[in-house]
């Protein structure tokens, strides 16, 4: 890809999804498109923040999120009562392991993400039938309205700065009576692996959690549903705590996966080194390494068993 970023971009009317052109456009990796630069719920940091790990992004974090993929899309039709492939819109698509999975179950799938080289990763990966496009999920194209029979967002708009303006417009896009599912992490409560980080952050920066840099992310299955009727969202069901057992080779891959590849993580850290020093950034990652072993129940030099849960939520767009 080189200092050239892929856009796509739609041409003609998403109603008609089969008929879209796509046009490609070389940018240059300073430029931003005029559509992210009027978008002002989206930092030039947390932009930037999901370009830096696209690129160990697929590697390390997609194997575990698109394990969850089945359990979202088996309840939902493949085909329309017209007979034509569901359209399915994938929000926050990353590098498109959820994406993939969709297509090759059988929709139709249009994926969006905010990062450049997330979507240019993606529509490497994929065929002709999978359309890209980069676009904040918190404000997508007016012209996408009423569009798609589904919308996913697999462990992504619960990452937002506002989950519920990403799932309005994940609403606004849905034809009447369409469907959207989302995945979100279990609570901590679910599972020890998932207190190893914020129990790190709270013994080695106390004062950074406190002081209100931590961004809660929605994870119980309460917030899941208020979050989806709050959008206006009918028949909302939440499912889980849906578990996966994850084996990961060392304690110090944890960190490198599970710490260096959450923009959120990388914020507190970015934090800590500026305002603790270095010196507290290397604390906090012995302390997760530890952790990490003692909760995933093996030595520091071999594999670790990591169990995480997940929830899903289903609603249905009112049809009027």
């Amino acid at each position: 890809m080189g200092r050239a970023f892929v856009l796509l971009a739609a041409v003609t009317s998403p109603r008609n999804m089969s008929g879209l052109t796509w046009h490609r456009c070389g940018l240059d990796a300073k430029w931003r498109p005029s559509f992210l630069r009027r978008r002002r719920r989206i930092s030039y940091l947390e932009m930037s923040q999901w370009d830096d790990i696209a690129k160990d992004y697929e590697v390390r974090v997609e194997p575990v999120t698109s394990s969850f993929v089945k359990d979202m899309l088996e309840p939902l039709e493949r085909i329309t009562d017209q007979g034509r492939a569901a359209r399915l819109l994938d929000v926050g698509c990353g590098t498109g392991g959820a994406t993939l999975l969709a297509s090759e179950m059988g929709f139709s799938v249009t994926a969006t993400d905010v990062s450049p080289p997330m979507v240019n990763r993606l529509q490497e990966r994929s065929d002709d039938g999978v359309e890209c496009a980069v676009f904040d999920g918190q404000c997508l194209p007016e012209e996408w309205t009423s569009t798609f029979d589904y919308a996913m967002s697999s462990f992504s708009v619960i990452f937002f700065r506002d989950p519920l303006q990403g799932v309005k417009e994940m609403k606004r896009v849905l034809v009447p009576s369409g469907k959207v599912v989302i995945s979100a992490w279990g609570d901590r409560s679910d599972s020890p692996a998932f207190r190893i980080i914020p129990d790190a952050m709270k013994e080695v920066a106390p004062e950074l959690v406190s002081g209100g840099v931590k961004k809660e992310v929605i994870s119980t299955a309460p917030e899941l549903e208020n979050l989806l009727e709050e959008a206006g969202f009918d028949s909302v069901c939440v499912k889980g705590p849906i578990s996966r057992t994850l084996e990961i080779p060392t304690a110090e891959e944890y960190y490198n996966q599970f710490a260096l590849q959450s923009p959120p993580t990388l914020s507190m850290i970015s934090w800590m080194r500026e305002n603790m020093g270095p010196d507290t950034v290397d604390k906090f990652r012995e302390k997760v390494i530890s952790l990490a072993v003692e909760r995933g129940g093996q030595q520091l030099d071999g594999p670790i068993e990591i169990v995480s849960p997940a929830y899903v939520a289903y609603g249905t767009k009112p049809s009027n």
